[in-house]
């Protein structure tokens, strides 16, 4: 509950502060500023906590992830903070409270209350049990982090989930819940201090605003969906991809690299950390960096060391994944490459996630590209689509704005790039996937382009006063009537009195967790309460291994089960026992309510044949030891 914050928090600011200082280590050395720029808290957040992912993921490839371990590095960012603390202290007073407007502070102190709050609702969410919370809880039980190609998760860039795994096994839930509450800050404050150097401190509070206040974006802040996180990483590539000059200037042989282009790589690098399919956004990026070279006339060794530099900085983040499944599966981008080679093991189950990723709307392609931006802006109140109305309605209004500026030659360039990509991705983005919360981190420097271009449309010369005037006064209502929207959706995720009284103590976790999940939860706690400690529980039908502290065989639901294949390539019911030997099975979690729900999913079909082994198997090796409404428990009978 929220009275152990005060003890939370302390870890919290360990594991952030130090963070902060391993990248400003990297980020101070290649800055010209005597002094940090405030551009330095993000990136260097950024950095850190991609370092400190990284070291829990070294532990777990070494199959080191145990409590001693996650709390030496506790112990060594303590040591970090210490003795970097003037270094953090000097950056910090850049963003003292006084300088931000009133209602500014009054809406992120709000949202940022709502954020901890809900790090003290247990997750409850269908992707976290399975993939965000739930692979932390397997790393957790397993000592490891080493993919397999039979699940579909384990392959993926899981830097968000290196982080939680950290605070899950140190602090909990509600730290692990609060490291990604940081992660998904990093966005909003980049765009302050980008809509801030500008324009003024009112662009960057809006843009910050806007984006943070989001339905889409703080709803799954609140779950821990990755989007929100790559969103930081994602801004300060494009921040630090349009810093840098281009010409025909050859002073740059004078570098090692080129900094504002390696850092633009460094940060895309880590977006793709954090979710594949931030790698169409490093390849728009670079294709965008290479036309704009070639625009401007750049001469060729330039042109080429300024993008040589980029991908440097890309393959610098990247590296230890692509390694990681390099070794562990043959293929650095497991699956596509297998995939391209026509040797994936399971096809059905990739094509059912395809499928699934793409939510297609019906209709006409352009028609349904539209009709899912109306959708997500005014009707989909889902946390999957809902963006709301405000970023639609205002950008025509911050296009006139930005218009007007560029006619009077009063645009800077950046202007242009953003977009120019912004722009160009949506519609890419659109002709990949009609999932709205892939595309979501996109509304990021969507949020600043609106920002700045109303702030120009309000601070346009008084002609025509009575029109512009009552322009003005439209649309600082409308600003006002958006704000306030955001903050009634902030509100409405925590209206239920249940959520309320396990925040604050009033119920038990255990309790609310049997209110929502009913037998099945009910049927994890036998699990945990009356298995040896060494026991390894096999579940069907059952995707969500969160909250087991046992040792697991399971599948995703793009999976096909290993039991599946146990079966079919078994002779008889005695050859399949000796494969639950070698496999060390002790139980049998068998949710036939979720194995209902969850049947379209080609994750366990048998055979016939397979169909009547299994059965025979049941009968003779299988005893029930325990049963509900939704879930039997069985035990392995024959050489346990």
């Amino acid at each position: 509950m929220i009275l152990y914050f005060p003890l939370h928090f302390l870890l919290l600011s360990i594991i952030v502060l130090g963070s902060l200082a391993l990248g400003l280590k990297i980020f101070s050395p290649l800055t010209s500023h005597l002094s940090l720029p405030p551009i330095a808290l993000p990136a260097g957040l950024s950095l850190g906590l991609a370092l400190t992912g990284l070291a829990v993921l070294a532990l777990g490839q070494m199959g080191l992830i145990y409590p001693g371990s996650l709390w030496a590095i506790i112990l060594l960012l303590g040591f970090s903070v210490f003795w970097n603390r003037r270094q953090i202290l000097d950056l910090l007073k850049n963003f003292s409270l006084k300088n931000f407007s009133l209602p500014f502070k009054v809406i992120v102190g709000l949202a940022l209350f709502l954020l901890v709050a809900s790090a003290y609702r247990p997750e409850t969410f269908f992707d976290a049990l399975v993939y965000h919370l739930g692979l932390p809880g397997v790393f957790l039980n397993e000592h490891h982090t080493l993919p397999a190609f039979n699940h579909f998760f384990l392959p993926m860039p899981l830097l968000q989930e290196m982080l939680v795994t950290l605070g899950l096994g140190t602090g909990g839930e509600a730290v692990a819940k609060m490291l990604a509450v940081v992660l998904g800050l990093i966005a909003p404050l980049t765009l302050y201090i980008w809509g801030k150097e500008l324009r003024d401190a009112k662009t960057g509070e809006l843009a910050a605003l806007l984006f943070l206040t989001t339905p889409i974006i703080f709803r799954n802040i609140c779950r821990l969906s990755t989007e929100p996180a790559l969103a930081g990483p994602l801004l300060l590539g494009l921040y630090f991809a349009f810093k840098e000059k281009v010409g025909t200037d050859t002073t740059f042989f004078k570098k090692v690299v080129s900094v504002p282009t390696f850092y633009s790589g460094l940060f895309m690098g880590i977006a793709f950390s954090f979710k594949y399919f931030a790698g169409l956004w490093c390849l728009t990026l670079f294709l965008f960096l290479l036309f704009r070279f070639i625009f401007h006339k750049s001469y060729l060794l330039p042109t080429t060391y300024y993008l040589l530099s980029f991908i440097t900085g890309g393959f610098a983040a990247a590296l230890p994944w692509l390694l990681r499944n390099l070794v562990a599966l043959g293929d650095p981008l497991y699956p596509y490459i297998t995939l391209a080679l026509g040797r994936h093991y399971h096809p059905e189950g990739w094509a059912s996630f395809q499928w699934e990723a793409q939510h297609w709307h019906p209709g006409p392609r352009v028609i349904s590209d539209i009709m899912v931006i109306l959708k997500g802006s005014f009707w989909d109140f889902t946390g999957t689509y809902f963006i709301g109305p405000s970023y639609l309605l205002l950008l025509p209004l911050a296009l006139y704005g930005i218009l007007k500026a560029r006619s009077a030659s009063h645009l800077p360039s950046t202007i242009y790039y953003l977009l120019s990509f912004t722009g160009l991705n949506w519609l890419i983005g659109l002709a990949v996937t009609h999932y709205l919360r892939y595309l979501s981190p996109l509304l990021a420097p969507l949020a600043l382009l609106n920002s700045y271009g109303v702030s120009l449309f309000l601070q346009q010369d008084e002609q025509k006063a009575a029109t512009i005037t009552k322009g003005k006064i439209f649309l600082k209502t409308l600003i006002v009537f958006f704000l306030v929207y955001h903050i009634g959706w902030l509100l409405q995720g925590f209206r239920r009195s249940t959520d309320q009284k396990v925040i604050f103590g009033l119920i038990s976790r255990q309790d609310f967790l049997r209110q929502k999940f009913g037998y099945y939860h009910q049927a994890i706690e036998w699990i945990n309460n009356n298995t040896p400690q060494d026991a390894r529980i096999l579940l069907l039908g059952e995707t969500r291994p969160y909250r087991f502290r046992r040792r697991l065989v399971y599948a995703t639901v793009h999976d096909r089960h290993p039991l599946a294949d146990w079966i079919e390539k078994a002779s008889d019911p005695v050859e399949l026992s000796k494969k639950f030997e070698t496999e060390k099975i002790t139980h049998l979690f068998h949710h036939t309510a979720e194995e209902a729900r969850i049947w379209g999913y080609p994750m366990f079909k048998l055979s016939p044949r397979g169909g009547g082994l299994w059965e025979e198997f049941r009968k003779s090796y299988l005893k029930k030891i325990a049963i509900n409404e939704s879930v039997a428990i069985y035990k392995v009978q024959g050489y346990n």
